[in-house]
């Protein structure tokens, strides 16, 4: 049995729900291309933002994030840009991951 989750709604027209099982939620949304070869690193600094309102200050206050970014990657339809960001925290020397943000950004 798959359980399915409410995870948000498309910021487009439609306002549709995203209704998806944990896996599909994740290929989809998290991580729909291979990020290994990503070029383009920078620490605590977005250096890259799409149409929807970046709040990783605000969530993440006293965490540390690395963004990773490839603009080469090559969609057959557009160009796109894709970025991940990973949170870490820092307790008692040492460095636990505490968000995994994955961005689709449609130039």
């Amino acid at each position: 049995m798959k359980i399915y989750f409410f995870w948000a709604r498309y910021y487009n027209s439609t306002g549709d729900s995203i209704l998806l099982n944990i896996s599909k939620y994740i290929d989809h949304f998290v991580y729909p291309i291979d990020y290994f070869y990503f070029n383009i690193i920078s620490v605590n600094k977005i250096l890259y933002s799409n149409n929807i309102t970046n709040n990783i200050h605000e969530i993440y206050k006293n965490d540390d994030f690395v963004e990773f970014h490839d603009s080469n990657y090559k969609n057959s339809d557009y160009l796109d840009r894709y970025c991940i960001r990973l949170v870490f925290r820092r307790e008692k020397a040492k460095l636990f991951l505490t968000g995994v943000i994955s961005d689709k950004l449609i130039r």
